[in-house]
């Protein structure tokens, strides 16, 4: 009702949130990131990933945020964080079918994520904090949007060859899709 009663509760409120306490989402405090990817993968990702290759990719990237950061609770998890171990990714070997990074004969890394594969990484964390943030109320804001993706390389140009041209065409005739063949001639 009083000037002094509103300023009062304004620095109480300030001494709060310099100290940590203060959280407009009291789930911020108690869930750990790993309770936030464990309900996504399990509430959200079979329904909106129908595609069972979508759900294996994001639930590949989410197990390895997972194992970086799931022992922070959601408020401690800052875009410096998501920053560095996108930098760790980056420099991560690729590995076969088994988990295994690739290796030469030095035993040093064939190759390393391409930064295509790290901003996939990227977007899954993305997506999942903007679920917990706009219909679980878990977390204030979404740290990923804070993070610089790598840039990709352009996509290569490439064209069909003859055969590959006529190998299409032949499939777009026997098409029960009357429209298939002219449109594909058309695009050609």
């Amino acid at each position: 009702k009083r000037k002094t009663d509103a300023q009062r509760w304004a620095a109480k409120v300030e001494t709060e949130i310099r100290e940590g306490l203060y959280f407009k989402t009291p789930d911020a405090r108690k869930k750990t990131f790993s309770d936030m990817v464990t309900r996504y993968l399990d509430d959200v990702a079979p329904i909106r990933h129908e595609s069972r290759l979508a759900s294996n990719a994001i639930h590949r990237h989410l197990t390895w945020w997972s194992k970086k950061l799931g022992h922070l609770l959601i408020c401690d998890v800052t875009p410096s964080q998501i920053a560095e171990l996108r930098d760790a990714l980056l420099r991560e070997p690729v590995e076969d079918s088994n988990g295994n990074p690739l290796l030469d004969d030095q035993g040093n890394p064939r190759r390393t994520k391409s930064p295509a594969t790290v901003v996939r990484y990227l977007a899954s964390l993305s997506v999942m904090y903007t679920v917990a943030v706009n219909e679980w109320g878990w977390a204030e804001e979404n740290p990923v949007k804070k993070v610089s993706r790598p840039k990709e390389p352009r996509g290569r140009l490439r064209f069909l060859s003859d055969e590959e041209r006529e190998r299409l065409l032949a499939a777009c005739k026997q098409s029960p899709n009357r429209y298939l063949y002219p449109i594909v001639l058309l695009a050609l």
